[in-house]
C-alpha cells in the first residue's frame, strides 16, 4: 500500500500498545510508521508528528532524553503553526511541548524546558478545561525545572496552585494530592530546607505504601527522595535503608541499565562515604559509572 497508508496503520498499532504499556512493542510499531510517513513526504505530515509524540514520551520514561528530544522537536515543527491546528492535534503539541520540556530538563537545558513548558501552558490556557488533567501534568513539572532554575519563588507559587487545583478536580485521592505537593518537596531541597521538605516526603511515603503497596515504582521513588533528604542532613542510616529498598524497584520500573538505576548506586555511594565505609562506597560508585556507561552521549 501507499506509505502513508501504511505509517498510519502502524502508528494506530503502536498508540494500541502504548496504552497497553508494552513500550517496546509500541517503540518498533511507532519508528516504523515515522520511516512510512517520511517515505510518503509532505502527504501527511501530521500523521508523522503525532507518531512521534507518542514516541518521545516512550523514550523519556526510559530515560534517553537526547533521542526524546529529537523526535519530538521533528514532531513540534511538522505540527506546523498552532492556529491551523484541530483540537486534538493542538492537544497532542501541548503534549509535545511539555514531554519535550522534560527532556531538556534532564539534559540540563534549563532555559529550554521552561520554554518549552511555558509553549505548552499557553496551549492550555487556549484549550480550557479541555485539558485541565495534561496542565496539571505540565505544571508539576514546569515547577521542577523553575526549582532547579533557581526560580525559587515562581516555582512555590505555582506549586501551591498545582495542589489547589488537585484538591479541587480529586478531592477523595489522596495519592494525587501527594503526587502535586512533589514541586514544594523539590523546591524546598533545592533551597536547602531539607527539614522543611521532611515531613512532606514522609507523609507522601507513607500514603502511597499504604495505597498503592511497597512494592509500587512511585513508592521507590518516594523512598529514594526522602533517602537524599536524609542524607544531607547526615542521617546514613536510615538513608542507607531506603535506597537499598527503593533499588528493586528502580529496576523494575526503569530496566538494569537506566540511568535512573544509576542514580541509586551514586546516592549508596554518597551515604556510604558519609559514614565512613570507604570500601562499600567505592563499589557503590563504581556500579553507578557502570550503569552509566551505555547512556554516555
Amino acid at each position: 500500500g501507499e506509505p502513508a497508508v501504511q505509517g498510519e496503520l502502524l502508528r494506530t498499532v503502536g498508540d494500541v500498545y502504548a496504552s497497553l504499556g508494552r513500550n517496546e512493542e509500541a517503540e518498533r510499531a511507532l519508528s516504523l510508521a515515522m520511516d512510512r510517513f517520511h517515505e510518503a513526504g509532505d502527504s501527511d505530515p501530521l500523521g508523522l508528528s503525532r507518531a512521534g509524540v507518542v514516541l518521545g514520551r516512550i523514550y523519556i520514561f526510559s530515560g534517553r532524553a537526547a533521542e526524546s528530544d529529537s523526535v519530538l522537536t521533528l514532531a513540534i515543527e511538522e505540527f506546523g503553526a498552532p492556529e491551523d491546528l484541530e483540537v486534538d492535534d493542538k492537544v497532542a503539541l501541548m503534549i509535545a511541548h511539555t514531554t519535550r520540556a522534560s527532556a531538556n530538563h534532564w539534559q540540563q537545558d534549563l532555559d529550554a524546558s521552561i520554554a518549552d513548558y511555558e509553549a505548552s501552558l499557553a496551549l492550555a490556557d487556549e484549550l480550557g478545561s479541555y485539558v485541565e488533567s495534561q496542565r496539571l501534568e505540565t505544571l508539576s513539572g514546569f515547577t521542577f525545572a523553575l526549582a532547579d532554575a533557581r526560580e525559587y519563588d515562581r516555582a512555590l507559587a505555582i506549586s501551591d496552585e498545582v495542589v489547589d487545583e488537585t484538591r479541587r478536580l480529586y478531592p477523595d485521592n489522596e495519592v494525587r494530592v501527594i503526587h502535586a505537593e512533589k514541586g514544594i518537596t523539590r523546591t524546598l531541597m533545592r533551597q536547602g530546607r531539607f527539614a522543611d521538605a521532611e515531613p512532606y516526603l514522609r507523609r507522601g511515603l507513607a500514603v502511597r505504601e499504604r495505597v498503592l503497596g511497597p512494592d509500587n515504582p512511585e513508592v521507590a521513588i518516594d523512598r529514594a527522595d526522602l533517602a537524599r533528604t536524609l542524607l544531607a542532613q547526615g542521617e546514613t542510616r536510615e538513608a542507607d535503608s531506603l535506597l537499598t529498598l527503593a533499588l528493586p524497584g528502580y529496576r523494575a520500573a526503569y530496566g538494569e541499565d537506566s540511568p535512573y538505576v544509576a542514580s541509586i548506586f551514586r546516592d549508596m555511594g554518597a551515604s556510604a562515604l558519609a559514614a565512613g565505609d570507604l570500601a562499600a562506597a567505592a563499589e557503590a560508585y563504581q556500579r553507578a559509572v557502570a550503569q552509566s556507561e551505555p547512556h554516555a552521549e
